[in-house]
């Protein structure tokens, strides 16, 4: 090994060159030797770095954080910005806004009741009836005991 600052030979493991008093890179080492046509070549070793497991365990756990979000544990979440998405365009006036907003919060979270009657509600404002008694039907099964569901209904 040489100094990288002044050319000197190191001895093996030096941490110091012993002329310069460089300081010498434990990862970055060089190596310079003669060639055949007595040419000095330079050869850089680079130790093995521990980043690399530490990469892929982050990737592996970035990677499973992301796939929970997108299959699941994000839906509530996402079902209820919808819901109040739909409430602000329903005081806005926007039927047909708060209808989408309404349908994809009932996509997401299936069990939802109360976005369900809000969209029933909906529906019978935009005179789409049978879509309304689809929802609220649907409504009771899930939960036959919800008052709320059999007034809209009669």
């Amino acid at each position: 090994m040489y100094c990288k600052n002044c050319g000197q030979k190191l001895n093996e493991g030096a941490q110091f060159c012993t002329i310069c008093g460089h300081k010498v890179n434990p990862v970055n080492q060089v190596e310079v030797s003669r060639g055949p046509e007595d040419n000095p070549k330079i050869t850089v070793r680079r130790k093995s770095s521990k980043a690399i497991p530490i990469i892929a365990c982050l990737l592996v756990v970035i990677l499973i954080v992301g796939t929970g979000i997108a299959t699941g544990w994000a839906a509530p979440l996402r079902a209820k910005y919808n819901v109040s998405l739909g409430d602000k365009y329903i005081k806005e006036g926007n039927t047909e806004k708060a209808i989408v907003a309404m349908e994809k919060a009932n996509s997401i979270d299936r069990k939802n009741i109360d976005s369900r009657l809000k969209l029933a509600e909906l529906y019978i404002d935009a005179k789409q009836e049978d879509k309304a008694k689809a929802l609220l039907k649907e409504a009771l099964a899930l939960d036959n005991t919800n008052q709320s569901t059999y007034v809209m209904l009669a």
